[in-house]
């Protein structure tokens, strides 16, 4: 930022900790599991 001459000090992000995500997947939905969800949805009404 130096460049622009906007600002001239240390970055305040750079001591910043990003969370680690953990994004792994646990399990896949069985197809009588997917097949009962479809099911119940179907039976529901939509707005």
């Amino acid at each position: 930022m130096s460049e622009w001459e906007l600002y001239d000090g240390r970055i305040p992000t750079t001591s910043l900790k990003m969370p680690k995500v953990d994004n792994g997947r646990i399990r896949y939905l069985t197809k009588d599991e997917a097949d009962e969800i479809i099911s119940e949805l179907k039976t529901r009404p939509s707005n």
